[in-house]
């Protein structure tokens, strides 16, 4: 009796744990991309309204191509921009990398911290010193114009706080992505969905969650979180975004799918 009482106990508690963990997660990653916000708006009242300059690009001087904006540090100074790592720019304002991990990932990158708090001068362990790079798990948008619609409309992240020019005002989102070098012809995203498994950390690259197989955004159940220019953090179901390619030589051509970054999904109102 005491037996079958436990376990109805536990089937009723055991869900509703769950659920209040997921709840806690969730408004743990609004708070992150708020404080990533609240720096990057920080920055442009002390850059005269200039946001940082992007670190998501591979190659060096001239000679460089747009990358994956989850980037926190390139491996390489490239011409125009003074640092290579995001913590260079944003460590005035957030102490530590934490706001910067998303919490309904599957864990924290081993390096995140050390990276952070050395700056530029961070040195993988594990890679050549011309890989010193390391993958997060939020997309940073300021400054970015290394995406293209199917179309072939440019997206022109937020270089100042002020906007115009065509400029997008989204800052940070949750990655929701298709096609990464590291899970080909599979969906994948920092927030866990139905029947996904878990893509381990590797030397340069964060935890994510992944599905083989594409997806309809129509069919997906899951709702991404990005941060605006004015400060605000807002929820997207799936058929709200759109996927834009990253460039990988300038101006339009793209990484193949399975070779490069893949595909990210992007607020539709973030890119029309």
């Amino acid at each position: 009796m005491v037996v079958a009482i436990i376990s109805l106990l536990l089937s009723i508690s055991l869900p509703a744990i769950g659920r209040v963990r997921q709840c806690a997660q969730n408004l743990k990653n609004i708070s992150n991309q708020r404080t990533v916000l609240g720096a990057a708006n920080l920055f442009t009242a002390d850059y005269d309204g200039d946001y940082p300059k992007s670190v998501a690009t591979i190659g060096k001087d001239s000679f460089w191509n747009w990358n994956d904006p989850r980037m926190m540090k390139s491996s390489d100074y490239i011409s125009g921009r003074k640092h290579n790592s995001i913590s260079e720019y944003l460590s005035d304002y957030v102490e530590s990398s934490e706001p910067f991990t998303s919490p309904l990932s599957p864990s924290k990158h081993r390096y995140m911290e050390d990276a952070w708090e050395q700056g530029d001068s961070w040195d993988n362990p594990d890679t050549p010193s011309d890989l010193d790079l390391l993958i997060g798990q939020y997309c940073f948008y300021w400054d970015y114009e290394g995406l293209v619609s199917r179309a072939g409309r440019r997206f022109i992240g937020p270089s100042r706080q002020a906007g115009g020019g065509g400029q997008s005002d989204i800052l940070v989102s949750d990655y929701l992505g298709f096609g990464n070098w590291r899970t080909p012809d599979s969906l994948a995203s920092s927030r866990s969905f139905d029947d996904a498994s878990v893509c381990p950390e590797d030397t340069t690259c964060g935890a994510y969650w992944f599905k083989n197989g594409a997806a309809s955004m129509d069919d997906l159940d899951i709702s991404i979180s990005a941060g605006f220019t004015d400060g605000h953090v807002e929820s997207f179901p799936a058929n709200e975004m759109v996927p834009m390619w990253v460039i990988m030589i300038r101006p339009d051509t793209v990484y193949p799918l399975g070779v490069g970054p893949g595909v990210f999904y992007l607020p539709r109102k973030a890119v029309e």
